[in-house]
């Protein structure tokens, strides 16, 4: 994003309570944004919509299908894990 354009979006994300600015402990260059509880809370419940929009599509699948997706849960878990690894070193 631009930096105008990320300005702009900060700036509404705090203005509606969903993040929070705080300075970094270590770099007083740095600004860390934050999720509030707020924030979180909405997460949450966008996380059990989702959960449950594919529980209700699983339900749909033959038991292949389904055999499929467990057997491939643990390298998503890994893929998930690596992502936020990568997220987490780009701070």
């Amino acid at each position: 994003m631009e930096q105008s354009n990320l300005s702009a979006a900060v700036r509404s994300l705090a203005e509606r309570g969903l993040l929070t600015r705080g300075s970094s402990p270590t770099d007083r260059r740095v600004t860390r944004l934050l999720p509030t509880e707020k924030s979180l809370a909405a997460k949450e419940s966008i996380n059990t919509v989702w959960s449950g929009t594919i529980q209700s599509a699983m339900a749909r699948l033959s038991d292949d299908q389904v055999a499929a997706l467990r057997a491939a849960s643990g390298a998503l878990h890994a893929l998930d894990q690596a992502l936020h690894t990568e997220e987490s070193h780009r701070r």
